[in-house]
């Protein structure tokens, strides 16, 4: 496009042209429906819903340790975000596990798999996964991996059970409380 095919406004500044404005949205359009997804898209989703939970920590809704003798308490905050618009299609349950394994990392580097539990209520787009777990006499619980089952049904489905992994580094690790970050 040449100088004088823009036009002009009264104080002589060039503007952008409507044959320019239609070439711009003639190539956004296909972007914009590319990103969209429907029901039928999303039941051809990820086989494992838990891949769509996400921990996360953020200033007024934190994530949470505390440690009373070697017994250590954790709030896992989850929000069902992971899969993108994916997540709508999926209203996850519960998250009680009695037997839930913790891959620990103590603050002196060594590591052990504790068994340990997780409770919650219904986690529909997000909340809190409380879990207990206790550690080897004398050592501090810097990271953790914890790996547990958790109960969801898929928009119009059938319940079902699939595995969810929420790594996380605590804040401080020799003090009795603190913030989780996701690992």
């Amino acid at each position: 496009m040449t100088q004088q095919d823009e036009p002009r406004s009264a104080s002589g500044s060039t503007g952008i042209s409507r044959r320019t404005l239609a070439k711009g949205a003639a190539w956004t359009t296909p972007v914009l429906l590319v990103g969209a997804v429907t029901p039928a898209q999303a039941a051809s989703g990820p086989t494992n819903p838990c891949q769509c939970l996400v921990g996360y920590s953020v200033f007024g809704a934190r994530s949470t340790w505390s440690l009373t003798g070697s017994n250590y308490s954790f709030g896992m905050r989850v929000v069902n975000a992971g899969c993108g618009l994916l997540s709508l299609f999926f209203s996850v349950a519960n998250a009680t596990d009695p037997s839930v394994s913790y891959a620990v990392t103590y603050s002196d580097g060594s590591t052990e798999t504790l068994t340990g539990a997780t409770t919650s209520g219904g986690l529909l787009v997000g909340g809190t996964i409380s879990g207990t777990v206790t550690a080897t006499s004398g050592k501090r619980i810097a990271s953790f991996c914890a790996t547990m089952d958790v109960r969801y049904t898929p928009l119009g489905g059938t319940a079902s059970t699939c595995p969810l992994v929420l790594c996380w580094s605590l804040d401080n690790p020799a003090a009795a409380s603190g913030y989780l970050a996701p690992s």
